[in-house]
């Protein structure tokens, strides 16, 4: 028979054991050691510097034209008549030599002309000479009324020798207008367009041909008024042409007078002697190009990206920390700043831009000369 003793110690044992359990594991917790906690490092951050080289730089303005020549003329007839023959080189694309004759006209009217004006020369001249005997005879005889007589006979002999004059440049003008019938070429030219073929008829003032010198080139290459404090202050300048993988070289000449009022920039001419003589490749009129214009070289300077820039300062790395440095940006290019004061050599210019950034931070430092080695802005040009 259980009794209510029993019963009690069956139901309390379980939850001693529970009990007992929980308060072992508490004082086994309770009994292990603490481990020491161990300082933090402090981590600075990396940054990319390039060390101050500062050196003689040379500035480049960049802009960009259109290849056209320095002469370039309509051919008008003078004369009019059928045109006979028309020589092989006029052709749109053409090249001519000064001299070559481009096309004949029918001549035969003025030679007619030119007989003409001769034979009345002719006549004058021997009116002329009977005058002039006639004066002398009247001299010779001393006729009375002398005076009276003699200032007649002046005034017909002046008469006569303007005559004679005029039969001159009438020939002369005729023997112009026969060597008109032979178009010839003025100078070294291409042919633009040709608007004349044999056979064809022309009047006087007829558009006949459109030439282009090719003894000198020109290049307008716009650039913003503020660009030229860049050019050098004595002209001329080297200017490098690229198009299609080809290079020129040129000579800057001059600086137009008039800024544009829309876009405010003025152009500067650029000329290449003999473009079709030029080696590997000819320089041909109409190429579009871009052009390298060599500007002012500055004694001492260097040029850094412009993620380098805040505002008007750069960060330098000294004995481990930030500090900020004001420099002056001569000029700001598309992708670099050229800096003249405000650096020295040896400085460590930092490249790299963080989140944050602010002087005395300490920073580990990995050297990388090539972001300074960039000597010139790309071909496309500054801002």
């Amino acid at each position: 028979m259980i009794t209510s003793n029993s019963k009690a110690i069956k139901w309390a044992l379980p939850v001693i054991i529970i009990i007992s359990a929980y308060v072992l594991v508490q004082v086994m917790i309770a009994a292990k050691a603490t481990p020491a906690k161990k300082p933090a490092k402090a981590s600075a951050a990396l940054v990319e510097v390039a060390t101050v080289n500062l050196q003689a730089l040379s500035l480049v303005v960049n802009s960009q034209g259109t290849v056209k020549p320095q002469q370039q003329i309509n051919v008008l007839s003078e004369v009019a008549g059928t045109v006979l023959s028309v020589s092989p080189q006029l052709v749109n694309g053409g090249r001519v030599t000064k001299g070559d004759v481009l096309l004949k006209i029918d001549p035969l009217n003025y030679e007619v002309a030119v007989a003409e004006a001769a034979a009345n020369l002719a006549q004058t001249e021997l009116n002329l000479a009977d005058e002039q005997a006639e004066y002398k005879r009247g001299a010779a005889y001393g006729i009375q009324n002398k005076v009276a007589s003699s200032s007649l006979r002046s005034r017909k002999v002046a008469v006569v020798e303007a005559e004679h004059k005029a039969s001159q440049e009438r020939l002369r003008l005729a023997q112009q207008q026969l060597s008109k019938t032979n178009i010839t070429a003025p100078f070294d030219a291409l042919i633009s367009s040709k608007a004349v073929d044999v056979g064809q008829y022309v009047a006087v003032g007829n558009n006949l041909m459109t030439l282009l010198g090719t003894a000198l080139a020109e290049i307008q290459l716009p650039i913003s008024y503020s660009e030229l404090a860049y050019l050098p202050q004595q002209l001329p300048a080297p200017v490098t042409l690229q198009a299609h993988q080809q290079q020129w070289q040129a000579q800057l000449l001059r600086v137009d007078g008039l800024v544009d009022e829309q876009t405010r920039v003025v152009n500067v001419v650029a000329q290449v002697q003999q473009p079709y003589a030029l080696q590997p490749q000819a320089l041909s009129m109409g190429v579009f190009v871009q052009a390298r214009i060599q500007g002012r070289q500055l004694e001492q300077a260097l040029r850094i990206p412009l993620s380098a820039i805040h505002g008007d300062e750069v960060y330098v790395v000294e004995e481990g920390r930030l500090q900020l440095r004001k420099v002056h940006i001569y000029r700001r290019e598309k992708q670099h700043a050229v800096i003249d004061s405000g650096l020295n050599n040896g400085d460590q210019v930092v490249m790299t831009k963080l989140d944050l950034m602010i002087a005395g931070m300490a920073v580990n430092t990995k050297l990388n000369q090539a972001l300074l080695a960039a000597p010139v802005e790309p071909v496309e040009g500054a801002n």
